[in-house]
């Protein structure tokens, strides 16, 4: 991943005992200016999104690029029954964070890894889920590397969430649409060094063909303009 962007996330922290659900977003980067309420946005398309998921009480699920745990966060306030939860990050800081969470417990399992290395055995997950992840990654190649750990890891009919994917098809249009909102020198300033890597989603499609069933969707709202220029991928191993 690129180290400016390696650096902010590091630098993440929270002096707060209890975070709130708008605490983690906002450590985790979501940026009101192009998201508005994120709170009430992301509850609803983290329900809409996981409803591709078929959760069971023995999952072991893993949150790839977890943050400090806005996907935990969900899973509790839903009441969504699951074995272990595993949450993986390579920023230490957030991971720090993450034990402020009104959800977190010693019961689980926090790795401060890369996602290209990802320290668990093969065949040992049910569920990998992952949002709003993949825009952070240097390259194509990066990205599968991850995809193999992914592949790796997950067990026999396992099931996989890619959320919020930039498309390469719609990166002119998002990238003036973002400038519009605070002007193209401001934009250029503040992203000078901090790009989002676009994903044909044939890529997808392509790597995963032979061994999953595959679902991409559109999760577009009004309310959160970035999710216009994104898409999400569903895989269940067959």
């Amino acid at each position: 991943m690129k180290n400016e962007w390696k650096r902010i996330w590091n630098s993440k922290k929270t002096e707060k005992d209890i975070l709130e659900l708008e605490d983690i977003l906002k450590l985790n980067g979501y940026d009101t200016r192009f998201a508005g309420d994120f709170a009430k946005i992301f509850i609803k398309r983290i329900k809409d999104v996981t409803k591709y998921f078929h959760f069971k009480p023995e999952d072991i699920i893993l949150d790839a690029g977890c943050g400090a745990g806005a996907f935990l966060w969900f899973l509790k306030h839903q009441k969504i029954k699951f074995k272990n939860y595993i949450g993986i990050d390579y920023s230490l800081s957030l991971l720090e964070a993450f034990k402020h969470n009104p959800y977190y417990s010693n019961s689980l399992t926090l790795l401060n890894s890369e996602l290209a290395y990802i320290p668990l055995q093969n065949y040992s997950v049910d569920k990998i889920f992952c949002y709003s992840v993949f825009l952070y990654f240097e390259n194509i190649q990066y990205a599968i590397k991850v995809l193999n750990e992914f592949d790796r890891i997950l067990k026999y009919n396992g099931e996989i969430i890619i959320s919020d994917i930039p498309d390469i098809n719609k990166k002119v249009a998002h990238e003036t649409f973002r400038k519009s909102l605070i002007g193209e020198e401001k934009y250029n300033e503040l992203y000078k060094n901090l790009h989002h890597l676009y994903y044909d989603r044939r890529f997808f499609l392509n790597f995963f063909k032979s061994k999953y069933h595959i679902e991409i969707f559109d999760l577009h709202d009004i309310n959160y303009p970035n999710s216009l220029f994104r898409f999400s991928v569903y895989l269940k191993r067959k």
